[in-house]
């Protein structure tokens, strides 16, 4: 259920490539806040610890492992950087998008890791609200298992016209299963 160390690993360097460095991540499916603290240290490591603007955003449906993620993120001194959002994430980024807390073209990485059937819907609406810049990535787990087929249909065929954009699947040394990148190009 967590996603791995060599997975990080592996995120790291996509995230290490983007220029500008980013600085907004939004996640869907936190579970116990493990990817979250991974991206607000990475967000951290790669602006320096002074750094203004440095968000992420995990959304999780279970009210008791939203509270062990928020714990998780403030013992690692990451709460001013992590926020975790219970309930469905559609509705949690719908409302940052409204307060103006993740603005449109300002999403550096959206992290997919949560129920396959929502992959898709989830990815749609971060392109509805044109929250994807030049070269934004998209990072999916699970996308070959269980699978996430429509998904994988759906970025393979280069998305819908509104954005376009190549998909890459990435190995990670020692973990069962590769991870899914997209690269986005917004038109």
């Amino acid at each position: 259920m967590l996603f791995g160390q060599a997975k990080i690993n592996v995120v790291r360097d996509v995230l290490n490539g983007l220029k500008p460095k980013p600085k907004v991540i939004v996640e869907f499916g936190t579970f116990v806040g493990n990817s979250a603290v991974a991206w607000g240290a990475i967000l951290r490591e790669l602006n320096g610890p002074e750094a203004e603007g440095l968000r992420v955003y995990g959304f999780e449906m279970d009210p008791k492992l939203a509270q062990m993620a928020r714990d998780l993120v403030k013992l690692a001194g990451l709460d001013d950087i992590v926020s975790v959002l219970e309930g469905p994430g559609s509705e949690s980024l719908k409302q940052l998008h409204s307060e103006g807390k993740v603005l449109a073209g300002k999403l550096d990485m959206v992290f997919i890791d949560h129920w396959e059937k929502f992959y898709v819907p989830d990815l749609k609406l971060c392109e509805e609200l044109k929250l994807f810049h030049v070269g934004s990535v998209a990072v999916a787990d699970n996308t070959d298992f269980p699978g996430a087929p429509d998904y994988v249909e759906y970025v393979k065929k280069g998305g819908d016209g509104a954005v376009r954009y190549e998909s890459e699947s990435l190995p990670a040394a020692g973990a069962t299963r590769a991870v899914r990148r997209l690269l986005f190009a917004v038109q």
